[in-house]
């Protein structure tokens, strides 16, 4: 559970599907808001410099990395990273982990670059989808090409990690688009699923499809999603829990355990394991 800091003109803000016109401005302070997640127990921060999404270079990188050095918690940061320095300007300054979105689609070198310098597990894609295209730039810009079409790009370039979002569903407290998440959850990603999450039932159902992670942002600022309750509601339950299945094998009425089947010991009573 990811909570998410929109980042414009210096206060932490929510737009309404990606429109920059239609901002709701939720703190003057995005340091004080950081803080305050940490507090309630985030494990991870989701910060997104919309100036810099919009205008293609950095510009509230100041504030995010202040909220780097106010934090104990890794944070991931995307908006207007398109090019090697500006990537090493925010690991060089305490960030997790990179986003990168129109680096994907226009310059795909620069993408392979960056993860042979900074490792794969440090870069993420953001697959921001609008009217079934990818869109690029800020959200400014509908490609021509398809999830499928891209799906296909990030094979090649072997990245593993992605941020999905449906741009119709961002700020709207309508629910998540849960199909076009399994795509890139059946397609082998780690997917981390953003835009409309708006309840516990979301998340449950994120979970249970396979997503790695969600980010939730107007969910949470307008109190429709608790984040210690929504941790609690993924706790022991997610996918790799899931995965990892006790083994008990049983000889004459009782469990034991050796190795290819020889020098077996006793470990106990099946039933009492079990329970």
């Amino acid at each position: 559970i990811i909570p998410a800091i929109d980042i414009m003109s210096g206060k932490c803000v929510r737009l309404a599907q990606g429109n920059f016109s239609k901002s709701t401005i939720y703190s003057n302070n995005p340091v004080d808001i950081a803080k305050n997640f940490e507090k309630q127990g985030a494990e991870f921060l989701h910060i997104v410099d919309l100036d810099g999404a919009k205008s293609g270079c950095p510009i509230n990188q100041k504030i995010i990395i202040a909220i780097a050095k106010s934090v104990n918690i890794p944070i991931q940061v995307g908006g207007g990273i398109r090019s090697y320095n500006q990537a090493k300007m925010y690991f060089e300054n305490g960030i997790k982990k990179i986003i990168v979105s129109t680096v994907a689609i226009e310059d795909q070198k620069l993408l392979e670059l960056l993860m042979k310098n900074f490792k794969c597990s440090r870069i993420t894609v953001a697959v921001d989808m609008k009217d079934g295209k990818i869109a690029t730039r800020g959200w400014l810009k509908k490609n021509t090409k398809t999830a499928y079409n891209l799906i296909a790009i990030l094979k090649k370039t072997g990245i593993t990690s992605v941020i999905v979002t449906d741009t119709s569903k961002d700020g709207m407290l309508q629910g998540p688009n849960f199909d076009l998440a399994k795509q890139f959850i059946n397609a082998g990603f780690e997917t981390v699923v953003a835009g409309g999450i708006t309840s516990l039932s979301d998340i449950e159902e994120l979970n249970k499809i396979g997503a790695f992670g969600a980010i939730i942002g107007k969910a949470m600022y307008e109190g429709k999603i608790d984040l210690r309750e929504a941790q609690k509601k993924v706790a022991y339950r997610n996918n790799l829990a899931k995965r990892i299945i006790p083994c008990l094998d049983v000889k004459n009425g009782r469990v034991v355990k050796g190795t290819h089947f020889r020098e077996l010991r006793d470990a106990g009573d099946p039933v009492g394991l079990g329970k």
